[in-house]
């Protein structure tokens, strides 16, 4: 019946005459469906919208089309030219990227993020270039020791960036930007308090932390002290930052926090060989530049914030304890599969600096996972757009453009996007492979690194895709499924790498591969069969084919 009624819509018969196309449309429906079709006509006066909103019938489509044109065209039963309109709920774009407004607001999000997020493994490549050129392996392998400590622990607590991006896009989505701005504020208030909890903890315990990853006897321990005691002094900025830039990136806007990663991270590159060399402070130079550009990152988002009205003292003081309970019970789930991927990455780097103890293997270890990160990170982008584009979509209206169909039609193509970019970065990075020489002088770190760069860039792939799944998760409030897949890709990981633990570096680098193998898995999975979208999926597949 829907069928019918959109193809006597189509003609110009209904537009020229509307009493006449309208009850002629009724006609078709009262033959396929029932008068209760009809019934619904006539009591919405006969409008041509309450024509639009009937559903289909899945019954006698075959006489819909010959009713439908002899409805529109006063009687002829000659058959409608040119395919139909699939009934029900579908997709209305095409699967793959076709320079449509999707691919162009995805794009637009995407790209400016790409950069920004490629800048922080290139200011840490920076960094282990410096220490590199110290010429001590344990060194660099001290500054991978600290550095897992600082993340492990940084990502334990920064669940609030993941929960604000979906919380602020939906409320910016229902037009609501003094909802946005407070949700904003009670995001910066508590990643204020839980960035001082991490400062306090690293600058208390920083021995009993590193113990976890390093041997308290070994010259990697005594590098990664005064290095992470160092970077501790970024808790705070560097967690108000990810709660800016996540408020910028659900208002679509990935230009501001590009260019402000760009300035800190300019001064983290220039600040550091000053620190390390001219100043005589060694490795933790580094950690005090990383620190600094840190501090300049919050202030210049700080006062932006501040000037767009976003940021007052009166939302700050009006943060409740219920809007604290709410944020933690939300990112409880954010916490779950942080603290999953921190402990298997916090093994592996337990397993890399125990293998032996002229810290080769850690520094190799060291120099791939900031090749990884460097195509890793920058695939994230994928994920920010994944999660700002879902909700909002789902926040409109069919009318708008906006509803479950057209949300699973970007969810589709952000996934092939994601698929898209990473196969393109993972090219880049083997071009860029003869390069990692120069982040290690040392002829034996040089030839264990270079092996594992091309598992590195062979993963991006999967990456690409299984971040685009995890932000339309991000985007659908489906914290709760990622932590659970996350965990269990984090256990196949530390179960592969005790089997594959005697093939060294070789056989660490290919439980990264069962570590992401399984979340794409279990990505696919949610996103055809179990998520919230699953159904508006398989109800476009034929309007695809």
């Amino acid at each position: 019946s829907d069928v019918a009624l959109r193809v006597a819509m189509a003609s110009g018969h209904v537009h020229r005459s509307p009493s006449r196309g309208v009850w002629r449309a009724a006609l078709a429906v009262a033959l396929l469906g029932g008068g209760r079709s009809v019934s619904g006509i006539v009591r919405a006066g006969g409008s041509l919208p309450a024509l639009a909103r009937i559903r289909p019938s899945s019954r006698l489509l075959g006489r819909s089309r010959v009713l439908a044109t002899a409805a529109s065209t006063g009687g002829s039963l000659e058959p409608p030219v040119g395919p139909l309109p699939v009934a029900g709920p579908q997709r209305q774009r095409p699967l793959w990227p076709c320079a449509d407004d999707l691919d162009r607001r995805i794009l637009a999000l995407a790209l400016p993020a790409t950069l920004n997020l490629a800048i922080f493994p290139l200011a840490g490549l920076v960094d282990v270039y410096w220490v590199g050129r110290i010429g001590d392996a344990r060194m660099l392998a001290g500054m991978g020791a600290a550095n897992q400590v600082f993340s492990t622990l940084f990502w334990l607590i920064a669940f609030l960036p993941s929960v604000t991006t979906p919380r602020v896009a939906d409320a910016i989505g229902r037009g609501d930007r003094e909802l946005a701005a407070r949700r904003v504020c009670e995001a910066l208030a508590l990643a204020a308090l839980l960035g001082l909890l991490g400062f306090f903890l690293v600058q208390g315990f920083p021995k009993q932390l590193l113990q976890i990853v390093a041997s308290s006897d070994s010259e990697i321990f005594t590098a990664a002290l005064p290095y992470l005691r160092a970077r501790s002094l970024s808790f705070v900025p560097a967690l108000l930052s990810a709660v800016a830039f996540s408020a910028f990136r659900a208002d679509m806007d990935a230009i501001t926090p590009l260019i402000i990663t760009l300035l800190s991270n300019s001064l983290n590159c220039v600040l550091t060989p000053l620190f390390i060399f001219k100043a005589g402070m060694g490795v933790s130079g580094a950690g005090l530049a990383t620190a600094l550009s840190e501090v300049v990152s919050c202030a210049l988002f700080i006062s932006l914030l501040v000037r767009k009205r976003v940021l007052r003292l009166g939302l700050l003081r009006g943060v409740t304890r219920k809007t604290a309970v709410e944020l933690f019970q939300a990112g409880g789930a954010v916490q779950l599969r942080s603290l999953s991927i921190q402990a298997a990455f916090l093994y592996v780097a337990r397993t890399v600096t125990r293998m032996d103890t002229s810290g080769v293997a850690a520094a190799a270890h060291q120099i791939t996972l900031q090749f990884w990160q460097l195509g890793g990170i920058a695939l994230l982008a994928t994920s920010t757009a994944a999660s700002v584009i879902i909700p909002a979509l789902r926040a409109k209206s069919e009318a708008e453009g906006g509803g479950e169909a057209a949300a699973a039609c970007a969810a589709d193509r952000l996934l092939i996007w994601g698929g898209v970019m990473g196969t393109i970065l993972g090219g880049m990075l083997l071009m860029l492979l003869p390069f990692a020489a120069l982040l290690s002088p040392l002829p034996e770190v040089q030839r264990a690194a270079r092996p594992l760069a091309v598992f590195a860039a062979a993963l991006q792939p999967f990456v690409g895709v299984v971040f685009a799944g995890e932000g339309v998760m991000q985007g659908l409030n489906c914290f709760g499924a990622i932590a659970k897949l996350t965990a269990f890709g984090a256990i196949s990981m530390v179960l592969s790498l005790k089997l594959l633990s005697p093939l060294g570096l070789t056989g660490v680098w290919l439980s990264f591969f069962v570590f992401n193998i399984a979340r794409l898995v279990g990505v696919l999975l949610h996103h055809r069969r179990s998520g919230p979208l699953a159904g508006a999926s398989r109800a476009g597949d034929l309007a695809v084919k």
